[in-house]
């Protein structure tokens, strides 16, 4: 079964985090992917929070519902990078489909 493998990073005000983490908890629940936190950690400014995130998932569907909270943090000064096979994508310097056909080409086999 294939599987992408990918590390998610967002820096966001402490209230978003609830909803960030809300994100992976209904794809999980869809049985879509199954994710752990990795560390959490103060980011400047000092009212932002840093959440490292790793993720297993069977679908790329999670990519839009992070991009859509990206797009809520950022005038908040939020930020949300993927990282994948050691190289790191902004999500605001990709767009959505990019970033998915990106993910693809490294999608892992699980067996």
């Amino acid at each position: 079964m294939k599987r992408y493998e990918f590390e998610v990073q967002s820096i966001h005000p402490s209230e978003y985090r609830r909803s960030f983490y809300d994100i992976f908890d209904k794809e999980k629940a869809r049985g879509n992917l199954y994710y752990h936190r990795v560390v959490k950690e103060i980011a400047p400014p000092p009212e932002l929070i840093r959440d490292f995130v790793l993720v297993s998932a069977a679908t790329l569907t999670i990519i839009k519902h992070l991009y859509d909270f990206y797009k809520e943090i950022k005038p908040k000064r939020g930020k949300v990078y993927i990282t994948i096979k050691g190289k790191s994508f902004d999500l605001e310097a990709y767009n959505i489909d990019e970033l998915k056909a990106k993910i693809s080409d490294k999608e892992k086999d699980i067996k």
